[in-house]
Formats: structure tokens, sequence, C-alpha cells
């Protein structure tokens, strides 16, 4: 597993903290670690791309700015 530290753009309050948390749950190999206004940290599969993650954020309406 390795930790990353996704960037989120378009999260403004506690219900966009649970979706982005419920959405990236549903992900297989992701363990959500952590999730507030504009961040989400993760421990991810090395099999989790970042295209699979940017797609899935553009799927529930956010953008994902970077991954750290």
């Amino acid at each position: 597993m390795s930790k990353m530290i996704l960037e989120i753009d378009g999260m403004s309050c506690s219900h966009c903290v649970n979706h982005v948390k419920n959405a990236l749950l549903d992900l297989d190999g992701v363990d959500v670690l952590d999730v507030e206004v504009g961040k989400a940290i993760i421990d991810a599969d090395a099999n989790v791309t970042e295209e699979e993650l940017r797609d899935l954020l553009e799927e529930e309406g956010y953008e994902l700015i970077s991954i750290e």
C-alpha cells in the first residue's frame, strides 16, 4: 500500500466530504485514512492508477488537482 494525498477541487461542505469518502471506499484497493474539504488521504495498492482516481472523482462531480 502506498500513502497518497489527493488535492480535490469542488468540495465545499461536509456532504462533499462524505460523498468523496464513500466514492473512494468503493474503489478496490483503496483504504481511506482521512477526508476533509479539498483533500483526501488514502492508502492505495500499486495497481490503483491516477487515471482511475481522476475518473472516479470526475464522475462524482469533483476535480483531482494533484497527488502527492
